[in-house]
């Protein structure tokens, strides 16, 4: 029988060997911050409103840019280029926009507003899905969790926008790698093994970590400079469920990175959190 010594199992052992493929070959990534002039919020009469403000107060307050209220539109594309004329760089919105959707029925929408503004919106969109009280939102913000499956741009987006909300502040950002097996099709870029019967939880997270080990690099690095205390953590389980369990021992703003397409899982990924979360949901 084989020993681990000196890991702790076969799992810490592929955990392990990932993270030093990871630093013998890391790719060159830098966290840019972006660009962030003023802060959009649009209320739509419903019982979300109170806490669109109270995000973009918050926001106003951590990022030291002023917020904007603006005027309801009847598209998503009307609101988006009211956001452009006044400079807002980030947008509040209720989800679903002025309903209260059953997960059951809703499906795969938010509505159509909020879904076409999830397809045509460059801006980030903080989606408050539910009421939540000052000092709760308060607790909230002061972290970030930024889920992945893959180390791809929206993702590299999503950390540019979590150091930038807490650049004025002593918030910690945490970065969930998740190595769902579900998405072997789509990791087949970054696993390296013929056989795709062979591949186990195990190997995604090996290979995880090893795509992943440029952008962790670049965070810290970045987090020492800004001094945002930065903690990345591997879990293996479906991506949906670990990091909706991750919010109910922690609660944190999610920062979840997609791709403006239909056909894009991070899209569907973003998605799906929003529709099952009940904390508001940052999406770039």
């Amino acid at each position: 029988m084989m020993s681990w010594e000196p890991f702790e199992n076969e799992s810490n052992l592929f955990k392990d060997l990932g993270l030093f493929e990871a630093a013998a070959h890391p790719q060159s990534y830098v966290i840019k911050m972006p660009d962030l002039r003023r802060i959009g919020f649009v209320e739509d009469g419903s019982n979300q409103d109170r806490t669109v403000r109270a995000c973009a107060q918050i926001l106003e307050t951590n990022c030291g840019v002023p917020k904007k209220k603006l005027a309801v539109t009847p598209s998503a594309a009307e609101l988006l280029d009211a956001c452009r004329r006044e400079q807002c760089d980030l947008l509040i919105a209720p989800a679903p926009f002025g309903k209260n959707y059953d997960r059951d029925h809703a499906c795969e929408s938010l509505g159509t507003f909020i879904d076409e503004l999830l397809m045509e919106s460059e801006l980030p969109l903080l989606l408050v899905r539910d009421t939540l009280n000052e000092a709760a939102l308060e607790l909230l913000m002061s972290g970030i969790l930024v889920p992945l499956v893959v180390a791809e741009p929206s993702v590299f987006e999503a950390l540019n926008w979590s150091f930038r909300l807490l650049h004025e502040t002593r918030g910690s950002i945490e970065i969930l790698a998740v190595a769902d097996e579900s998405i072997l099709e789509e990791a087949k870029h970054w696993l390296d093994q013929e056989d795709e019967r062979t591949f186990r939880a195990d190997h995604v997270e090996r290979a995880l970590l090893r795509d992943i080990g440029g952008l962790v690099a670049a965070c810290q690095r970045h987090s020492t400079a800004e001094r945002t205390p930065i903690r990345v953590e591997t879990r293996q389980g479906s991506f949906h469920t670990v990091v909706l369990s991750s919010l109910e021992m922690q609660p944190r703003l999610i920062v979840c990175g997609r791709k403006r397409s239909h056909s894009a899982p991070s899209f569907h990924r973003a998605m799906d959190l929003v529709l099952d979360s009940r904390r508001p949901v940052l999406v770039v």
